[in-house]
């Protein structure tokens, strides 16, 4: 994997020491995954494509316990025992897992393979050891290909049940504010009744999430065929995460306080 194409939105990074690659592969007993060597070298542990959480090797010994007691006492990948066995995956190494509970696998007999535990699915899914198909993880177009540590990152949230922006309004105010090439967009979508936008900013070290909702209630078809209701009281809103470098923040309240100041919303 090339990851000279991936976008470094934070500022504090900690790529890990050579040693404690060394000392993880001396106690397993083989060479660990290049993908995941290059990418903890040069990053350090954090958040790829948005999506996986890639760990340092202190933080998979730490973790590795309770994940290979859970994968003891549950098995729910009957079927896929002809890539990994329930007992192969109790001695298998968790380097990373996505927001959805999907779990990357490496399982040291076979050094040059890594796993997919998905959360739903019934089916172990093969990955590239080189991490150069992640992003194309149960997407249906390609991630962004991104990494942030998250270290020291700060979360704030900001609500408002009086506002006049769009989607591609709030996408503009972004753009104008930041420049459209240090706007990343991640991931849009929108239906009769809501939008989400997510991007990232470069150079500022943030993660903006908006969701606006009429808040009506709808019945719709889920993605797996079953209908579904959702109430709502029609009071529409609107909401914006923040996930941020403790730099950033300045720069995001005045950017919140310009929205208000022209009149597009008024933050409770």
């Amino acid at each position: 994997m090339d990851f000279d194409q991936v976008h470094v939105i934070s500022r504090h990074n900690n790529p890990v020491p050579l040693k404690e690659v060394e000392a993880l592969q001396t106690q397993i007993g083989v060479a660990l995954p290049s993908g995941y060597v290059d990418f903890i070298r040069r990053f350090g542990e954090g958040e790829y494509c948005d999506l996986f959480y890639i760990h340092s090797p202190s933080t998979l010994l730490k973790r590795l316990p309770d994940f290979r007691s859970v994968w003891a006492d549950y098995w729910f990948f009957e079927g896929s025992e002809h890539l990994l066995s329930q007992e192969e995956v109790q001695q298998s190494y968790l380097l990373g897992e996505s927001k959805d509970g999907d779990e990357i696998v490496f399982y040291p007999p076979r050094s040059h393979e890594l796993y997919m535990l998905p959360r739903h699915s019934e089916k172990i899914a093969r990955v590239k050891p080189d991490f150069s198909d992640l992003h194309l993880w149960n997407a249906d177009t390609p991630r962004l290909l991104s990494f942030s540590s998250r270290t020291g990152w700060q979360v704030l949230d900001f609500h408002s049940l009086e506002y006049d922006i769009t989607q591609a309004g709030m996408l503009a105010q972004l753009q104008s504010t930041w420049s459209s090439d240090k706007v990343l967009i991640v991931h849009q979508e929108a239906d009769p009744w809501s939008w989400l936008t997510v991007v990232f900013v470069m150079g500022l070290g943030a993660r903006f999430q908006t969701h606006q909702d009429i808040n009506v209630t709808r019945t719709f078809r889920q993605p797996n065929g079953v209908m579904a209701t959702i109430q709502g009281n029609g009071q529409r809103w609107l909401a914006v995460r923040v996930d941020c470098d403790t730099e950033a923040i300045d720069g995001v309240h005045a950017f919140l306080r310009q929205l208000e100041a022209e009149g597009l919303c008024k933050w409770r």
